[in-house]
């Protein structure tokens, strides 16, 4: 009796271990399946940053492509005003060249019917001393 007793208490030892053997497996392997979740998780979460930080570089992009537009418009339209200042400049400068080109031409036309005039008057002076000449004996 007292061997079947110590057989019996043996088995249920045996029976005790091999289900703490059994628990403490389950036990590390849910131990391994959260540190698992805990590292997909992390990951999760690097990945959801990763997103956001990505997300703002796209939207950072986007506003300093618009500002750049902008930029690129103004620049374009103080440019058109520019160019429109020059051209009227030049047309200014054309029509002052014009003006200052007629006044010269007015007044070397003058200068020259006083010299032609002078000339008239030389001429006519000689011709008279030369009709005077030959009229004389």
């Amino acid at each position: 009796k007292y061997q079947m007793q110590q057989k019996d208490a043996n088995d249920r030892d045996m029976e005790i271990t091999t289900a703490n053997d059994r628990i403490e497996i389950a036990l590390n392997a849910e131990a391994m399946a959260v540190k698992r979740l805990e590292e997909a998780q992390q990951e999760v979460m690097e990945a959801r940053t990763d997103t956001k930080n990505a997300k703002k570089s796209k939207n950072d992009a986007i506003t300093q492509q618009r500002r750049s537009v902008i930029d690129l418009d103004r620049a374009s339209s103080t440019l058109d005003g520019r160019m429109e200042k020059v051209r009227f400049q030049l047309r200014q400068k054309e029509n002052d060249s014009r003006k200052e080109e007629s006044t010269f031409l007015r007044q070397e036309s003058a200068r020259l019917f006083l010299k032609a005039k002078s000339l008239q008057l030389q001429a006519d002076k000689v011709q008279k001393q030369s009709d005077e000449n030959t009229l004389k004996p």
